[in-house]
């Protein structure tokens, strides 16, 4: 698919997964693990990349005790500043030539990276994982999360923001140059961002598909469904305000 690029002596990563990371003790170690096997299995060279978002919990210790052994473990602590300014923050620090955003409780089962990194060689620029297609599963996901999550879906393409059925979904995977060129001109730091992050990438013409995947809601979630839900409303008009054309 890719052969690894060399630069001084330096295999470049094939790919940079960038794990946004806030109190998710609970279930990072396993994400890890599972992320190192699979990717360990089929000889990819890749990174990871925890941005710690202002952790109250274990988080930032246990991601370190990966660290010692596999460097290519990476540990970002910044403070919390929301799950955008952390995915951001990866972002300008990853080096791989595909970098993929991954949530911290990985709700994607992970062999279904494949589908990405197979549309990123067939010519895309930005591959988006989708909860919202007809092929989609999704599972134990609560109802009102989900109402929610469509007017959400539907505010943002009044406002000319998206063409997209789900801008929400925590997996995404972005061609090097393409990532640090929307990710450099992003400002939102919280849970709208993804809405800004694909609005930049069409307002320049970058080459997008949006797949389905399968999907597993997991407790706790960090989404607090109407506190945020307001908070990413207002957001999302602040992000139309900015990219009038």
């Amino acid at each position: 698919m890719y052969d690894p690029v060399t630069t001084n002596s330096t295999v470049v990563p094939f790919c940079s997964f960038i794990i946004p990371s806030y109190n998710e003790a609970p279930q990072i170690h396993t994400t890890l693990d599972q992320i190192k096997t699979y990717m360990d299995a089929r000889k990819y060279d890749w990174e990871i990349i925890v941005v710690n978002d202002g952790s109250e919990d274990s988080t930032e210790k246990i991601v370190k005790s990966f660290c010692p052994s596999d460097p290519r473990i990476q540990i970002l602590t910044i403070a919390h500043s929301g799950k955008g300014w952390a995915v951001k923050t990866g972002m300008m620090q990853a080096k791989g030539t595909l970098r993929f955003m991954c949530d911290a409780d990985l709700s994607m089962p992970i062999n279904q990276i494949e589908y990405f990194f197979t549309h990123i060689a067939d010519g895309f620029d930005i591959v988006v994982g989708s909860r919202q297609l007809a092929e989609s599963k999704r599972f134990n996901e609560p109802k009102m999360r989900h109402i929610i999550g469509r007017i959400f879906n539907i505010i943002a393409r009044k406002v000319s923001l998206t063409d997209f059925n789900d801008t929400q979904c925590g997996f995404k995977c972005f061609k090097d140059n393409v990532a640090e060129y929307v990710f450099r001109k992003q400002l939102s730091k919280g849970f709208a961002f993804d809405i800004e992050i694909l609005k930049l990438a069409k307002k320049a013409n970058f080459k997008m598909i949006e797949i389905p995947i399968i999907w597993h809601h997991k407790k706790p979630s960090k989404v607090k469904v109407y506190r945020d839900s307001i908070k990413m409303i207002t957001d999302t008009l602040l992000i139309a305000f900015r990219n009038t054309k």
